[in-house]
């Protein structure tokens, strides 16, 4: 998938654009790696219970995930040491 960085415009827009599981592998690893509160309304959606497309991509990253935020988290506050990349 080209422009990963254009994601943060609309995500759902564009994990719905996805034609393949690896597309959308390619998203998830994005958002890993890329902790934003931008991403919400995907993650939100398929921890609800929404019915959306390679919904089980996201279900088998969860901890990643999760792990991502708390960390981009604890790092805006000051809580936790990052490296610079």
């Amino acid at each position: 998938m080209k422009n990963l960085e254009k994601l943060e415009e609309d995500i759902m827009k564009h994990w719905n654009a996805c034609k393949t599981p690896e597309e959308a592998l390619e998203i998830v690893n994005y958002i890993i790696s890329h902790p934003s509160a931008k991403w919400k309304p995907l993650i939100y959606a398929s921890w609800g219970g929404a019915e959306i497309k390679n919904k089980q991509i996201l279900a088998d990253h969860y901890d990643e995930i999760v792990s991502s935020w708390a960390t981009g988290s604890a790092d805006e506050d000051d809580l936790v040491y990052v490296p610079e990349k």
